[in-house]
C-alpha cells in the first residue's frame, strides 16, 4: 500500500503458525499452564504434544487449513486449489511460466533436504539456465514459498554460498499440495526436518540457517556453535553425533526418545520460542 507506511511505518509479515503458535490457538487454556516449562516438565506431556504435531502435519500452520480441517476431518478439494491458484497467480504476475514452475517445484522435491545446485536443478528441467532457476528460486522465496539453506564451512568459520544448497518449503500443507499435484511423494522424515527448519528460520527474523559436513552432514546451523539434527525415527546411534565436539550445543530431534542431547521433535519445536 503505497504512502500507506508514513515515516515511521514497517513491514509486517504474516507467515505461517509454528508448532508452538499452532497449539497455543488449538488449546488456549493447556497452553498457557504449559508456555514456560522447560524440556524436563515437557516430558510429562509428549504424548498431548505428539497429538497436536500429528494433526500440524496435515494442515500445516495455515489458519484456514486448520479451521476446515477441525470442522470436517479433513481438507476439501478447493482449498487446494485455491492455494495453489495464489502461488501460480503471484508468479504469473512477475512474467513467469506454470511450466517452468512445475518443473522446478518438481526437482526441488525429488531431492527435498538434499544439498543441490541451481545448475542440476536446471538440469531436470526444459529450462536447462541455472540463472533461470535462480530467478524462480527468489521470487518463491519472496513469497515465502520456500526457502535456502547454505553450507556452513567450520572449518574457515564463515557462509560458502557457492556451494550445494538445500530448499525447503515453509509450510507442510505447501509442500502436500505440490507433491498432490505432482504426484511426487516425501518422506515424512523429510517434511518434518523441513518444519525444523522453517521454524528455525522464523526464529532468527528470516536471517540465513545453515547445515554443514564435516564427519557427516548436520542438518541445521545456526552459529559456529549451535546446530540441530533431525533423526526422526526410532532410535539414534553414536554415529549421529559424530559432529558434537565441533558445537557447543548440538541437539538431536527424534521421534520419540528422550535422552541426553536427544529429544522429540516436537517437544523442541514447542519448547522453543518463536
Amino acid at each position: 500500500m503505497p504512502g500507506r507506511r508514513g515515516k515511521h511505518g514497517k513491514d509486517l509479515f504474516f507467515l505461517p503458525l509454528t508448532f508452538r503458535e499452532y497449539v497455543q490457538i488449538m488449546d488456549p487454556d493447556w497452553y498457557q499452564k504449559h508456555k514456560i516449562d522447560n524440556v524436563d516438565k515437557l516430558r510429562y506431556h509428549s504424548n498431548k504434544l505428539k497429538i497436536f504435531f500429528e494433526k500440524y502435519l496435515i494442515t500445516g500452520g495455515i489458519p484456514l487449513v486448520i479451521n476446515e480441517y477441525e470442522l470436517n476431518k479433513e481438507i476439501p478439494n478447493y482449498i487446494y486449489d485455491l492455494y495453489y491458484s495464489w502461488i501460480i497467480g503471484d508468479v504469473l504476475k512477475e512474467g513467469k511460466t506454470e511450466q517452468t514452475l512445475k518443473e522446478l517445484i518438481k526437482s526441488i522435491l525429488v531431492c527435498y533436504s538434499t544439498p543441490v545446485s541451481w545448475d542440476s536443478l536446471a538440469k531436470r528441467s526444459s529450462v536447462k539456465s541455472h540463472v533461470t532457476i535462480s530467478s524462480y528460486i527468489e521470487l518463491l522465496s519472496n513469497l515465502f514459498v520456500v526457502f535456502g539453506c547454505f553450507f556452513f564451512d567450520i572449518g574457515e568459520n564463515k557462509v560458502n554460498y557457492n556451494k550445494n544448497k538445500k530448499i525447503y518449503m515453509y509450510d507442510p500443507f505447501i509442500l502436500k499440495i505440490f507433491s498432490n499435484k505432482l504426484n511426487i511423494p516425501v518422506e515424512k522424515e523429510k517434511i518434518v526436518e523441513g518444519i525444523v527448519g522453517a521454524t528455525l528460520k522464523q526464529q532468527h527474523v528470516l536471517d540465513d540457517i545453515y547445515f554443514t559436513k564435516i564427519k557427516k552432514e548436520t542438518d541445521f546451523v545456526l552459529n559456529s556453535r549451535d546446530a540441530v539434527e533431525v533423526k526422526y525415527q526410532n532410535s539414534v546411534s553414536k554415529e549421529d553425533f559424530i559432529n558434537k565436539r565441533y558445537f557447543k550445543n548440538f541437539k538431536i530431534l527424534s521421534k520419540d526418545i528422550f535422552d541426553k542431547d536427544t529429544i522429540p521433535v516436537y517437544v523442541y519445536l514447542f519448547s522453543e520460542k518463536t
